[in-house]
């Protein structure tokens, strides 16, 4: 899953332990912590009532899009150090999915686990901070968050907080040494061994404020006694590595707390409160409240410095399936929607450019309409003229025909009409000869004339019986204008 959380950005920070709800509106950068909105209440037992409890707080602070992350307490997960004699990703995800079912008494079905990668001691092989919770753990708060309108974009543990938060308070991480951190919070303590930087070792101490509160005196020595048990451990997981020089505490941790600490385990022992990286406070909280002093933020402040930064994602398959699907369901539904609206607007084009152009031919056609008079006077006017060219042509007029006809026509030959058609430009003669060749001599002459052209005889020239002469009928086209 692509992470929206970015550092230097707003950010939901929402954790939900066995008796507290925190939630905080931060922003983390190099300048300091800007904590625009905090909400810490306490409840006996969980239930699904705290939905409406989130939701009231959500609707009051009006996150809008803010990206949101899950924290579960570190009492609530099974947290093992394992070192891997490999250094291949993959060989180390396979050794991991094999131990992981073997660190817990429960079966495989039952747990989810993820890990991060913790650096490395020696040659060859990988150190893992390995995390595993119970599947019904992760349902409950999923159910809760998902009911109150929260969808987180990764559920960690408050110890990958802590980490981050051990980082940013510096110290002797470059050089390597091994730090002890511890975080107490209302109901148990969260114990931590950091090699440059790694988590090397972590551990639960079910020792928090509210028994420090209760049995000052009883809670100090069990806390006291259940560090170094932790110590030992660590050093025995860690092929008896160096002990921690010092140990660094926050959350809520007095300063005689601290100077018992310190007194018992013989080390120095120093503040690292995330309080004091807080620039900018919410109207209703102050560093100096007392009610601070009940539990520990540090490990959401740590996750809201570096969210782009974190590796636990305890997310269960279930739930990033009915996301996947919702996304995907929104996705075909956007696709639908632009597409019928893509369809649509089509369409709408379409119509509207035919009814355009129909407006257009209709306008057209009654524009043709109301100009079909003027057109037919115009075109009886261009007749007109055109005749009247006709006639004022003098190399085409009748006159000339005759003139030029007279000469053509032999001695023999007796025309009975003469036919001038202006139009057309076509001449008619009709008449008799005495004889065959008379006729043909006189078409050889209007053909051998430039004013005459396509000269032909028009049927067949008879002899009349009576008079016995050849009476005939020629047709011939003027030249027009060619004819100079």
């Amino acid at each position: 899953m692509t992470m929206r959380a970015r550092a230097g950005q707003p950010v939901l920070i929402i954790e939900i332990g066995s008796h507290w709800l925190k939630m905080l509106d931060v922003t983390a950068s190099r300048s300091g912590i800007r904590l625009a909105r905090l909400h810490v209440s306490r409840f006996e037992r969980f239930s699904d009532d705290l939905s409406p409890t989130i939701a009231k707080v959500l609707k009051g602070w009006k996150i809008g899009k803010t990206p949101v992350l899950a924290c579960l307490p570190r009492t609530l997960a099974t947290v093992h150090s394992l070192e891997m004699p490999s250094v291949d990703p993959a060989e180390i995800a396979d050794m991991v999915d094999f131990q992981a079912a073997r660190q817990t008494p429960y079966s495989k079905d039952e747990i989810l686990y993820d890990y991060r990668l913790a650096g490395s001691d020696r040659s060859g092989y990988t150190r893992v901070m390995l995390v595993i919770v119970q599947r019904s753990v992760l349902r409950q708060r999923f159910h809760v968050m998902e009911e109150a309108g929260l969808e987180p974009e990764r559920m960690t543990i408050s110890s990958e907080g802590l980490l981050s938060a051990a980082g940013a308070a510096g110290g002797s991480k470059s050089a390597g040494e091994p730090t002890a951190v511890l975080d107490v919070d209302a109901h148990y303590s969260d114990f931590m061994v950091v090699t440059g930087g790694r988590p090397v070792y972590s551990r639960s101490i079910l020792v928090g404020a509210d028994l420090l509160a209760a049995d000052p005196d009883a809670a100090r020595l069990k806390l006291l006694e259940e560090i170094r048990r932790s110590l030992e451990l660590s050093r025995a997981e860690n092929a008896a590595g160096p002990t921690p020089g010092r140990l660094t505490v926050s959350g809520a941790c007095p300063a005689e707390l601290r100077e018992f600490l310190a007194e018992g385990l013989a080390v120095p022992c120093e503040a690292r409160d995330p309080l004091t990286r807080i620039k900018k406070w919410p109207p209703s909280f102050s560093r100096e409240d007392p009610a601070l002093q009940a539990f520990s933020l540090a490990a959401p402040l740590g996750l809201a410095a570096a969210p782009d930064k974190l590796e636990i994602n305890l997310i269960p398959d279930v739930v990033r399936q009915r996301r996947e699907l919702i996304r995907k369901a929104r996705l075909l539904t956007t696709f639908g929607l632009w597409l019928v609206t893509v369809l649509v607007s089509v369409s709408l084009f379409a119509t509207v450019k035919f009814f355009l152009l129909k407006a257009r031919r209709d306008a057209l056609r009654t524009a043709f309409q109301a100009s079909e008079p003027a057109r037919m006077r115009i075109e009886r006017m261009r007749a007109v003229a055109s005749k009247a060219r006709a006639y004022d042509d003098t190399r085409t007029s009748a006159a000339r025909v005759l003139a030029e006809t007279h000469p053509l026509i032999p001695a023999d030959i007796f025309l009975d009409s003469l036919e001038y058609d202006g139009e057309r430009l076509r001449v008619l003669l009709s008449g008799t000869g005495g004889t065959i060749q008379d006729v043909r001599a006189l078409v050889r002459n209007l053909e051998g004339a430039a004013l005459f052209r396509d000269v032909k005889e028009e049927g067949s020239t008879t002899k009349d019986a009576r008079t016995g002469r050849f009476r005939f009928r020629v047709a011939c086209s003027l030249a027009g204008g060619d004819v100079e």
